[in-house]
């Protein structure tokens, strides 16, 4: 236990999915792909 990986499923701006895995998905890359999704994460995370 608590060695799984997390991962997510995004939809861009075009309706594709994209499969996120923490392991290989860091904030750079998301924020070339979803700058919108990565920014608001990242406000999340920050408490604003």
């Amino acid at each position: 236990m608590g060695r799984g990986r997390h991962t997510a499923f995004v939809k861009d701006k075009d309706g594709k999915e994209h499969h996120l895995d923490e392991s290989e998905t860091s904030c750079t890359s998301l924020d070339q792909t979803m700058p919108e999704a990565a920014n608001s994460l990242f406000y999340q995370f920050q408490g604003n």
